[in-house]
């Protein structure tokens, strides 16, 4: 890696509001985000240190997340860069709805592994985690709510208490409407961008449920991992 990327890594740190004895850690493992992950030395730096600031995590935690990301991209089809993209674009959404950083890359996984592009997926996954977040605040929501066999006046509180097992409920309803229902039924909820990533997630709701439980099994080892080394019990590799 040249130099200038070395600076140029250092120097998004510090306007990210990187303290200044962390830089040095920061622009490291950033220089092997760079190479793991297979992007650009801007995108790798762009990637901690949003990661940093809207997810609400500690440097540690950050780092953490990328070895999450890592693990996921080595053992499933999504590719790592396209994860990371996802996460950039939806992480702080998904934050406000009360949706795990984890849940949101079970999502991705699966419609990243569908074939779904990066920008795709994350429209799909903006207006599911926003739609169900505001509830049924239109006619058509409502109707649509009921169709599924859902309370119109509780969703958004479901999402509230349970954001994750609130939209497996919903994708289970919509993967069991008849075919010729299921457009207009997702077009009323989440609108016509989203339809096919919605749409996608609820036709492999077996799928979507064996990424979550996979990607909390991937959080639990990377947890001890970190365990080990911050206690002196392993040596980073």
């Amino acid at each position: 890696m040249q130099q200038t990327e070395v600076y140029e890594i250092a120097g998004a740190a510090a306007q990210a509001g990187i303290a200044k004895e962390d830089i040095v850690e920061f622009t490291e493992r950033a220089m092997k985000l760079k190479v793991a992950f297979d992007m650009s030395t801007e995108a790798s730096g762009e990637f901690i240190a949003k990661s940093k600031e809207q997810l609400g995590l500690s440097q540690e935690q950050t780092f953490a997340y990328a070895d999450t990301i890592n693990f996921l991209s080595d053992n499933s089809a999504a590719k790592a860069n396209q994860l990371v993209e996802i996460s950039n674009r939806v992480g702080g959404l998904a934050r406000t709805q009360n949706i795990s950083k984890e849940t949101n890359l079970g999502f991705a996984t699966t419609l990243l592994s569908m074939g779904k592009s990066a920008e795709v997926a994350s429209t799909g996954l903006k207006q599911l985690y926003l739609e169900l977040g505001k509830g049924a605040d239109t006619k058509k929501k409502m109707e649509a709510f009921k169709n599924l066999g859902l309370n119109p006046d509780t969703i958004n509180k479901e999402m509230a208490m349970d954001a994750e097992g609130t939209i497996i409920k919903v994708l289970e309803k919509i993967d069991k409407l008849k075919a010729e229902d299921k457009a207009a039924v997702l077009n009323d909820l989440f609108g016509e961008q989203a339809i096919d990533s919605v749409a996608t997630l609820a036709n492999n709701i077996d799928k979507v449920k064996k990424n979550l439980a996979f990607i909390m099994t991937i959080v639990s080892f990377v947890s001890a991992i970190v365990f080990l080394i911050i206690f002196g019990f392993a040596a980073p590799h």
